[in-house]
């Protein structure tokens, strides 16, 4: 798990919950930069973000970037991804840095 929080940024303890905590809502961007972490192909990931009950809202800018992460970007590393929000104004998909 370890691994896993490093490549995505996310601490152990958000993992741990969205592994075990059925009621546990993670954000988008958690869901996405987990799906980054573990470079799931585009069809993975969609299924991981709708069943953890998140879904791109295409009023809001910045999920048409994580969507591109999804479909074009899932071979990154999450600092790369951060980085490009960042170019684009955009706060990091993970608070841990």
């Amino acid at each position: 798990m370890e691994d896993l929080a490093e490549k995505s940024l996310l601490s152990d303890r958000t993992i741990r919950r969205m592994r075990n905590e059925t009621d546990y809502n993670p954000s988008l961007e958690s869901v996405v930069a987990l799906c980054i972490a573990m470079r799931l192909p585009p069809q993975f990931s969609r299924h991981l973000i709708e069943v953890s009950g998140n879904t791109f809202r295409y009023s809001n800018q910045a999920h048409f970037i994580y969507e591109s992460f999804i479909l074009g970007f899932y071979n990154q590393s999450i600092h790369e991804c951060n980085e490009l929000l960042r170019a684009q104004g955009f706060k990091k998909l993970t608070g841990k840095e």
